[in-house]
């Protein structure tokens, strides 16, 4: 057996467009060695994706091109290799992964034939038989009744569904190398801890290396033996798991690490800036315009890959930094763009002042009528709670369990099928449509796409300035334009920018654009609905604290929709739990982690990837299937076809949302076997 899979050599990859070539990743260098799985982390733009995609000559469709170095696997160039020989080894000894399942397979043929496809075109067997070994790998990667699912087609499946089917065709030829591209970002937190553990037992079995492509730390640390950390298409660091994460030694990843929400409530430790375009590279080393440590010789020579204490890392000053035995815990460095304040409200801590509710939900349902079925989607069923104000409140839950709708609901965005929502004391439903639409300016909302959310043909200045033209109609175009500069300096964005277009900003700066524009017409209340769940772990931080602070200055109120669990409790003073349209358990953030009282929280909580060395390789799979379909609820407590603790009383009776002590409610007949474990979820 060959000690080296695959060696990644001098790799440079250029990409045509319309100002000439432009360099997108250079001289990278890496290996990986049969049954190993290496991480390739960093933020986008980093070069991460070109890479893997490169090993499978996948850039040579999107005009990219190779313009120097090797990629010998089992020691044959795939370089230099002929399309007829680099289609044999396509999908029979490497295989990939995408990020979105759906996009990568074909709407218009079921899961099934394009499963045997794969088969019978890299084995020699009748297609009776690679029917049977596609039946028989979809229940290999835990995917129930796969006769079934062998005949539907993509969309009839979910995001759980189909990543594990695209996992299953990646493995349909028993490959050497699966390289998986950001396989988890877009699942639930419970499907992706069953994802990290699949992908560990697979690679076990099949002694297959993996190459993983993610900006999940949290992944990483479950999944990896070597992390490779990229920025602006250089490698800048390399480590095994333990090392990078116990203490990295490079200034990028040291920020990256800090910035992963910890367990104190304060600000968040953030990289300030972004990634730099292809087209402006800064001379000398690429990270020094966002690097604490930079000196002169940074911004005029770009160090090299130095093996340091058995890892490399890119950086000049490296054995110097390392040296002091608090460089990774210290977040303040002389002038610091990273430095860590706290707010006045953490240094002096006041009276606790009862808040009055500026939201109340009572019994709000909002149901779809199937009209070729005659059956309905309880989208949400029945919830009632209340929001404070000048609180965070979040929400979570699977995909599928109502979040969204409830919060378009509670702004009058969908409309209910029953119940009522009093903001500050008065009725929405009761209000015509021209009361509606002065009291919509207090209430406002941040998109999950920044970029979807708004007209690409308009300018910056165009899209903050729409609602203060709606509900500002007196103001002069000048007193508008002097607003809107304002606004972006509060967001902290340049004001000369206004005058640019969506395209020109980066994933982060667009979400920056989104929230001047929810601020412009102060507003009391604000729905973010995944605001931060596409943006890397940075950037994120930068979005978190800019919120955090926004809703000090001007008094705001946040209802937070989430997938990230460690940031909804970072960010949230009180949480809901949803699960299939129902609220099961509502408690303050920090009890709520730490003392779960309903299954399902206990279960999402125990799914969280550790990004913690002293916790690595201990993730639980607590919760196995997908949530239930809307159509076909189970009867009595939804949540107990996935319950350890179900019963019979369970199936028959629907629990109420009671509150058994002050501040925390949940609606399930044994709560007590949860919430007297004295054990704590998270330490």
């Amino acid at each position: 057996m060959l000690s080296t899979l695959l060696n990644v050599q001098d790799l440079t990859v250029d990409f045509k467009t319309k100002k000439g070539l432009l360099e997108a990743i250079s001289d990278v260098n890496f290996t990986i060695r049969p049954g190993e799985t290496v991480c390739l982390v960093g933020e986008s733009g980093s070069g991460k994706s070109v890479t893997s995609k490169a090993i499978m000559r996948l850039i040579d469709y999107e005009n990219g091109k190779i313009s120097n170095g090797q990629i010998l696997f089992n020691q044959d160039d795939l370089v230099t290799m002929s399309k007829k020989n680099l289609n044999r080894v396509r999908g029979k000894k490497i295989s990939m992964v995408f990020q979105e399942p759906l996009a990568a397979f074909d709407p218009v043929f079921t899961i099934g034939q394009q499963l045997t496809e794969i088969i019978l075109q890299h084995t020699n067997v009748t297609k009776k038989q690679a029917w049977i070994k596609g039946v028989t790998l979809l229940k290999r990667v835990g995917i129930s009744e796969p006769d079934i699912r062998m005949k539907q087609y993509p969309n009839e499946l979910s995001g759980g569904i189909l990543q594990r089917a695209m996992i299953g065709m990646a493995l349909a030829c028993e490959p050497e190398l699966l390289i998986a591209d950001e396989p988890t970002t877009a699942l639930d937190v419970t499907i992706q801890a069953q994802i990290i553990d699949l992908l560990n037992e697979l690679k076990t079995e099949f002694n297959m290396a993996i190459l993983l492509v993610t900006h999940d730390l949290g992944v990483a640390a479950q999944l990896a033996d070597r992390i490779i950390v990229m920025y602006a298409g250089k490698i800048v660091e390399e480590a095994t798991v333990q090392q990078l994460f116990q203490k990295p030694h490079h200034p990028y990843t040291r920020g990256l690490l800090q910035s992963i929400p910890k367990k104190e409530k304060r600000k968040l430790y953030s990289i300030e800036g972004s990634i730099p375009n292809l087209s402006e590279m800064p001379i000398g080393c690429r990270f020094h315009p966002r690097c604490p440590f930079a000196t002169e010789k940074c911004q005029a020579e770009s160090p090299p890959l130095f093996f340091v204490n058995d890892r490399y890392s890119a950086c000049w000053y490296t054995e110097k930094l390392v040296e002091d035995k608090n460089w990774f815990e210290q977040e303040t460095v002389n002038h610091s763009p990273l430095r860590v304040k706290e707010s006045k409200e953490e240094e002096e801590p006041g009276e606790v002042i009862e808040k009055k509710d500026l939201f109340e939900i009572k019994g709000l349902s909002k149901y779809y009528a199937l009209k070729q079925s005659g059956k309905q989607i309880k989208a949400v069923d029945q919830v009632s709670f209340s929001i404070k104000e000048g609180e965070t409140f979040g929400l979570v839950g699977e995909s599928g369990s109502g979040k969204s709708t409830l919060g378009r609901a509670i702004l009058q965005l969908e409309k209910m099928t029953s119940g009522d929502v009093l903001f500050q004391g008065q009725s929405l439903l009761q209000l015509k449509n021209s009361e509606m639409r002065k009291i919509r300016k207090n209430m406002q909302m941040i998109f999950q796409d920044p970029y979807g959310s708004i007209d690409p043909r308009w300018t910056i200045g165009e899209i903050i300035a729409e609602p203060l033209k709606v509900h500002q109609k007196r103001k002069a175009t000048k007193q508008i334009e002097t607003e809107v500069k304002e606004l972006l300096t509060k967001v902290g964005l340049n004001p000369d920018w206004h005058q640019r277009y969506p395209h020109e900003f980066s994933g982060g700066q667009r979400q920056r654009i989104g929230i001047a524009r929810a601020i412009a017409v102060n507003p009391s209340f604000i729905l973010a609905d995944e605001a931060v769940s596409a943006l890397d772990v940075s950037v994120q931080a930068q979005i978190i604290n800019l919120l955090k602070e926004l809703q000090q200055s001007l008094r705001l109120t946040y209802l937070f929709i989430g997938h990230n669990l460690n940031i909804v409790r970072h960010i949230s003073d009180r949480v809901g739990v949803m699960y299939l349209g129902k609220i099961v358990e509502i408690a303050p953030s920090e009890e709520l982690f730490n003392r779960p009282a309903h299954p399902y929280t206990e279960a999402l909580i125990r799914s969280i990837p550790h990004s913690d060395p002293t916790n690595l390789k201990k993730n639980v799979v607590s919760i196995q299937g997908e949530i239930a379909s809307p159509v076909n609820l189970p009867s009595g407590c939804r949540f107990r076809t996935r319950c350890p603790f179900a019963t019979e009383r369970c199936s028959e009776e629907v629990p109420e949302l009671k509150e058994f002590k002050p501040g925390r409610h949940v609606a399930c007949h044994y709560s007590s076997l949860v919430f007297d474990n004295e054990k704590k979820v998270i330490s």
